[in-house]
């Protein structure tokens, strides 16, 4: 965190919390939970925060970063599930973990944790969302002429 936040302060005698300060010039509150670790609360931080602004603010994690959590053969593990999922066309969730639960998959190296771990860092799968999604007729803009002719 040092190299990549601008300070870290901890000073006991005025709050019993670490504050980061960002680049940015915000200021992270990072308070003991009751084990004794201490953890920031977004939430907290946005009620404190005076500008209105940032309690619009996003939270988004990327694969990149979701990617650090697993290990070198979870990943390959991860992209053997996608790829078997994609080979046995892209069935439904439920019918596709129910093959591996049930072993109906002969030789298969893919556990249900697999496809579960792919779907969480990957997201769903893009020839799902596209076959399954159906385009809804948009509604019928009006556009009263009367209005923009006593305008000019």
């Amino acid at each position: 965190m040092a190299r990549r936040f601008q300070s870290i302060v901890y000073n006991n005698k005025v709050c019993d919390a670490f504050l980061v300060t960002r680049n940015d010039g915000t200021i992270l509150e990072f308070v003991p939970s009751v084990g004794g670790l201490y953890y920031y609360d977004f939430n907290i931080s946005l009620k404190r925060h005076k500008d209105k602004s940032l309690q619009n603010t996003m939270m988004v994690e990327t694969v990149e970063e979701l990617h650090l959590n697993y290990t070198a053969s979870e990943l390959k593990q991860m992209d053997d599930a996608r790829r078997l999922y994609v080979i046995m066309g892209r069935p439904s969730k439920a019918d596709f973990l129910q093959m591996i639960k049930k072993g109906k998959l002969l030789e298969n190296p893919v556990q249900m944790e697999d496809f579960i771990n792919a779907e969480r860092v990957y997201g769903k799968d893009l020839g799902v969302v596209k076959g399954k999604t159906v385009r809804i007729k948009p509604k019928r803009v009006t556009i009263n002429t009367e209005d923009a002719v006593r305008e000019n």
